[in-house]
């Protein structure tokens, strides 16, 4: 599940990253849209390939959602999660795996991994930190925000960058993974290093 406290963050580009990561590494994966802007399901209506399955529900329906999914054999289901609601998202997160915060590399968004990681720990439920639409370059507002988070939990080493390619893909209704010129390998390897990452964290 990915989660936030505060909107903006990046939740349903980096959702439909990573279930398109886990696509092309073989899993059976879907999507869980719970969020009231309904992003993820506006991106599933332009986009032209049948997969990945995006289900839009209620929070209070994730439960039997993912239970449906487990028995259909599903490898993993990706919720975009409602920001600004404490209690839909701790009742959203108690029965996810693994809860992903995305923090902007700023002082005032890092400020809310505080909310995001208290949500994750009323749920009792993992969770970690990846930076999202990080600059290019060395910026030291990811090295402060990274020695911060590292205080609250795990933050993970991949850190995705801000690229047009994300916003242009979401709008197309595709990710960057499905993306083949070189000057997009850079954010396709990053995604792909995040589900990894993700991934050995939740089976590790």
């Amino acid at each position: 599940m990915v989660i936030s406290g505060k909107g903006g963050v990046g939740k349903s580009t980096l959702t439909v990253n990573l279930a398109l990561a886990a696509i092309q590494a073989g899993q059976l994966a879907g999507i869980v849209d719970t969020d009231p802007q309904g992003s993820t399901t506006a991106w599933k209506r332009v986009r032209a390939a049948e997969t990945p399955l995006v289900v839009t529900i209620a929070p209070s329906e994730l439960a039997g959602v993912l239970k449906t999914a487990r028995s259909r054999s599903y490898s993993s289901v990706w919720v975009d999660s409602a920001p600004r609601s404490t209690v839909a998202l701790t009742e959203s997160a108690r029965t996810s795996d693994f809860a992903l915060i995305p923090i902007l590399p700023s002082p005032a968004d890092v400020l809310t991994a505080y909310e995001s990681a208290g949500i994750a720990k009323a749920a009792d439920v993992p969770f970690a930190f990846v930076l999202n639409s990080v600059p290019a370059g060395r910026s030291q507002e990811a090295v402060d925000s990274r020695t911060v988070l590292a205080k609250l939990g795990h933050v993970f080493p991949t850190e995705i960058h801000d690229r047009l390619l994300y916003r242009r893909t979401f709008g197309a209704g595709l990710a960057v993974v499905e993306t083949t010129d070189l000057l997009n390998k850079p954010a396709r390897d990053e995604i792909a290093a995040l589900f990894t990452e993700i991934w050995s964290r939740v089976n590790g």
